[in-house]
């Protein structure tokens, strides 16, 4: 099932009907680029709900860090000497543990900065690119698609009331 338009911003999840529905897969879709993987077992409460939870929690970037290109962007988030960078690292969940994910805010919008780690463990991986990856999702959608998810997550029990 997919909550939202991947053109812009989506969540696509399956469930798995050998386990409880809180599991099942997802990806998190950005202008027809995704983030996750449809065969990684995962908590969907959880993990899914907790990666979009830290992405909402996205702070403003520095603005000396405003003008630099996203592959310097990203090295320097990455580096782990830099004491600001974790104001911007999307947490780790398993859901996204083959990827390196950042994101902040400009006016209105959320940007997400990333990067694949490893490619070799899931199929729908195996021909992801491994540049580094950045767009923006317009906040209101982002607002609209994760509300739109928490309602269905609650109607298919994945959540309680």
């Amino acid at each position: 099932m997919t909550v939202g338009d991947k053109s812009t911003f989506a969540v696509e999840y399956f469930f798995d009907e050998q386990y409880p529905k809180t599991m099942g897969y997802g990806k998190i879709w950005v202008n027809n680029k995704f983030i996750g993987t449809e065969h990684d077992l995962i908590y969907l409460n959880g993990y899914l709900l907790g990666t979009l939870g830290s992405i909402n929690e996205a702070k403003e970037l520095s603005s000396e860090f405003i003008e630099f290109s996203r592959d310097k962007l990203f090295n320097t988030l990455e580096n782990p000497e830099q004491t600001y960078n974790s104001r911007h690292r999307v947490t780790n969940y398993t859901f996204t543990d083959d990827f390196s994910i950042w994101a902040y805010k400009i006016d209105n919008e959320i940007v997400l900065l990333w990067k694949i780690l490893r490619n070799d463990s899931f199929e729908d991986l195996t021909d992801y690119p491994d540049t580094v990856m950045q767009e923006r999702i317009d906040s209101k959608i982002f607002d609209s698609v994760l509300h739109q998810l928490k309602s269905e997550f609650e109607e298919h029990g994945v959540l309680t009331k």
